[in-house]
Formats: structure tokens, sequence, C-alpha cells
């Protein structure tokens, strides 16, 4: 930054330093971008958003946002986009400061894993970084496919979900992602965004665990401007602090992620009058009790009240990662008779991840709140009672779909993130409880966040006095009212409050970048 643009507000100087990378409002970059959030709450109104396409220049723009910041010229608040799924405003865009859009950072390779080993991985301060002998879609790589867990692949910060699964369907190679086209790749890994899954639930969850422990490097920019990358043996500590650390610490600019080869699968979603509901929580739990002895099914039993209709259905979203029609694990759901609509067959990855794409509300507002338990029979029913009896106070609610929704937390590896899950029991699987609820006016919003906040707090009531209640709260299903870092635990919360110290030590991204989830509260 020269001394000739020092008098020039934040969006100027990033202009002249990046040409055509910067938009503004009325301009049909500006426009596209604020108009693609997935909530209406999201598509706020920035001075400008800065649109990289490359690490360096995404280092370039936090260089220059930190010098003013430190120089006191200027210290704009600024949001760093992804997948742009956070429907909370705030915490993925910001009125009246500088949005850094990553959605052209979204090339997704094949890449052969010998190229990302941690002894080639090069750090630079001046704005560039790649392994040192890097070959995307190598030979080496392409001859593996069809091998189980030897592929790597190589996907940009900005990209979504349906960038890397259109890319890798082809070559029936899948890694452990959302379930969601657009969702973001960054959100999902890093829990900084709203995204399908902390730090990601997965439709191969039940065998992978969370999405962030299959990431093998992160490619990271500081506040410095530095770019690092980050993995088990360069930067152990940062890497460990970003799967689940949310947006603290810098922009991942490029994920390394572990996949693995995958053939078609069963699945689909079936759809049942409310007279089955007792049917579907007692389905749900001969599913939690499944856990030992069949890993590969994964389950979303969503009860949920439609606006539209006036009415209340239960939605069963089931997925199991052989090609085994109807398999035993599901009959008891399959089983239950009426049903009012089924989409169950044996299909790939992509095919079901656009399903579940096809189900979401379009332009509408969104919350989503969450609470983790220990599963008993009773607390499922004692739950369904709970979110029943405040159906009324939002039925009047315009365009609403209310939803409940179990689902079981995915297998977990122990010393890898700071989710504070480490003293977790597989014999004594955990819930992780969703309130998923869209409308279309906001004149509705403080309706909406009095009676499912009130509910959240009862059912947390009902699973203490239970003795099932765990203090964990999964960041990309929490609401903006809820901590869900603080949930990780004092021990977690203290590592990741030093990793901060030590890799922004001026505290960038905990001032200038305050949305989402922060450390120091």
């Amino acid at each position: 930054m020269s001394t000739a643009t020092s008098n020039l507000d934040p969006c100027s100087i990033l202009a002249t330093e990046l040409p055509g990378k910067v938009s503004f409002p009325n301009q049909a970059a500006y426009e596209t971008s604020k108009n693609s959030y997935f909530f209406q709450q999201a598509r706020l109104s920035p001075e400008c958003i800065v649109s990289p396409s490359r690490t360096a220049e995404v280092a370039l723009i936090i260089k220059t946002l930190n010098a003013l910041r430190s120089q006191n010229v200027s210290s704009p608040t600024v949001a760093v986009r992804g997948g742009g799924h956070t429907p909370f405003s705030g915490a993925a865009n910001v009125d009246n400061g500088v949005t850094i859009d990553l959605s052209h950072i979204n090339d997704v390779e094949l890449v052969n894993p010998s190229d990302l080993s941690a002894s080639n991985l090069v750090d630079s301060p001046s704005g560039t970084s790649l392994p040192a002998n890097y070959s995307s879609k190598s030979p080496e790589a392409q001859a593996q496919i069809g091998k189980p867990d030897t592929f790597i692949v190589s996907v940009g910060g900005g990209a979504n979900w349906g960038d890397v699964y259109t890319k890798l369907q082809p070559f029936n190679i899948v890694p452990v992602g959302g379930r969601g086209l657009t969702l973001g790749v960054g959100g999902l890994l890093t829990g900084g965004s709203r995204a399908e899954a902390p730090s990601g639930i997965s439709f191969f969850s039940p065998v992978k665990g969370f999405a962030c422990d299959n990431v093998v490097n992160m490619e990271v920019v500081l506040a410095d401007g530095s770019i690092v990358n980050t993995n088990a043996k360069a930067h152990p500590d940062l890497f460990k602090a970003l799967k689940g650390g949310s947006n603290n610490f810098g922009i991942v600019t490029r994920f390394d992620l572990q996949a693995y080869s995958q053939g078609d699968s069963w699945g689909g979603f079936i759809s049942f009058p409310s007279s089955t509901i007792p049917q579907q929580l007692s389905a749900f739990s001969s599913f939690m009790r499944s856990t030992k002895s069949d890993p590969y099914g994964s389950v979303i039993c969503a009860i949920g009240f439609i606006g539209a209709y006036q009415m209340t259905v239960a939605s069963i979203g089931l997925h199991y990662t052989k090609a085994i029609e109807n398999p035993a694990l599901f009959q008891p759901f399959t089983s239950i008779q009426p049903q009012l609509k089924s989409t169950v067959r044996i299909a790939n990855n992509l095919d079901f991840v656009t399903e579940v794409e096809a189900n979401q509300a379009l332009n509408s507002r969104g919350i989503y709140e969450n609470t983790v338990f220990h599963h008993s029979d009773q607390i499922i029913n004692d739950i369904y009672q709970l979110w029943s009896s405040t159906v009324d106070a939002i039925k009047a609610v315009s365009g609403v779909a209310y939803f409940l929704i179990f689902q079981r937390l995915p297998l977990i590896q122990t010393g890898v993130n700071p989710l504070g899950l480490d003293d977790a029991v597989h014999d004594d699987p955990m819930v992780v409880l969703v309130l998923s609820v869209t409308w279309t006016e906001a004149q509705d919003d403080a309706t909406v966040k009095t009676v499912t906040q009130a509910l959240i707090e009862r059912i947390d009531q009902a699973t203490k006095a239970a003795g099932l209640f765990r203090e964990f709260k999964y960041l990309n299903y929490a609401a903006g009212f809820q901590d869900p870092i603080a949930s990780y635990g004092s021990k977690n919360v203290g590592f990741l409050q030093a990793v901060s110290r030590e890799y922004d030590p001026t505290g960038f991204f905990q001032r200038s970048v305050p949305g989402g989830f922060k450390l120091f509260r």
C-alpha cells in the first residue's frame, strides 16, 4: 500500500491493486454475488465485494486490509464467503464493509498423494504456495482409480460440493463431504459457515467420521498475508484448530482431502402421514441401537409442520453406502405403511446429493439450532412431544416449514480435532437434534426465534433431567445465539485461543472479521 493511496477508502485501494476483481453496488458482479446467498438474511450490502481467483490475491487482500487497520488509516469490517449457506446475518457477508467472495477459487483436481507429503509442501510469505513437485491429475493418481483409500483430491477453498462431486463422479471417487450441491467446502470442513453437517456430517460419516478428519492438508492465508500449508507435520496445532475452529485463524484457500472408491449406493426419501410418527420414532431408536452391527447406513429422521398445507408429515432420508436394496438396517422404516411418496433406489453419490439439494426451500429466511444428547427411546418420544406442543405458536408464520430432525452423531476419531468429543463412547451413541425452520417474511423473525430458542432450552432441560445431556453444540447447525465453540470445553477453547494468539497476534480475524463464532467473546 503506497502513501499516495493511504487516504483512500479500502475498496478504492483494493480496486487499484486488483483491477477487475472488486465490484460495487448496482454493478452486475456485485448484485449476482449478493443475490446468490442461500438465505435472505445473508443478502447484506457491503461497500464492495472482492472476488479473488488465486491464493496470491487473497494474501494481497488480507495484507492490505490488515495494514490499513494497523496504521489506523481505516478499519473496515470484513466478511469471508465460501458457499454462502449460513442463515444468520453477518456470518459470511457484511453491511458497509468488505466481503471477500472466494467462489472463483474453486478448482478440483485429483492429485498424486506423494506430491502432497508434508516434506514437499512449501510456505511462502510472498503470496504463492504449491507443493514443490505439484502434479494435478497426475498419471499416478489416475492409475490408482479403483483402489481403495489411495486418492487425494485438491479442492479450492471457494468450491462447493457440487463442483467436487461432478468432477469425481466419472471416476467413482468420493471424499467425505456435504449432502448438498451448493454447500461450501470451506464451511463444512472448518465449521466456518452453515453446512449440511461440525465440520461435517456426510453420507460416509458412520465409517469415516467427520469430514474435517479426512483432510490431509490445508493451504491458509494468515493475518499478515503470509501463506502456509498446515498438516499433521507442518503447523500441526493450526491444522487441528482449523478442524472445527471456524474462521478464527485465517482463510483456507485449498483443502487436500482423502477420497475413496465408491460405487452406487441405495437410498432416498420416504414421506409418511403424521399417523405413523410413533412408528418412525421407534424405528429411529432401533437404528440408534445398530451402531456396531451395521456401520454403513445413515438416517435423517425429520418430522415437520408444512404451513402451506397446514399439516405435519414425517420425511425419512435413508442412505446405505452399498448397492443393497432395502437393507435390514432400514426395514423398520421401509415396512411402515402408508407411504405418501418414496424415491428409494440404487444410484450414485451425485444423484443423491442432487436430491437433497432439490428438497431445500429457495429464497427463504432460515434458522438452524441444535443440541446433542445420548440416546434413549424415552427421550426421543419426550422431545417429539415438546416440539409438537410448539406447532400452534408457529403455524401462522408465512410460508413456514418447521422441522424437528434427529440424526446420529458420526464416528469419533480421537485427538485429531478440538470438538471435545474424545471421551465419546462408541457403545453409547449420541443424537444430534436440529431444529430447521424456513419462512418468507422478515416480520416473522422474532416469533420464530422466540419459539425455537425456548424449545431448545426445554429440550436441554429434559436431557439433563434424564442424565443424557451433552454440552457439545454442533457449529454448522448452530444459531447465532448459541455458543458452539464454548461447548468444546475449556481445555479445547484454551487451545484454540493459544493458536489464535500465535498465528494472528494482532487479532485481525477476531476484530476485523466479526462474523460467525469467535474465540474471545
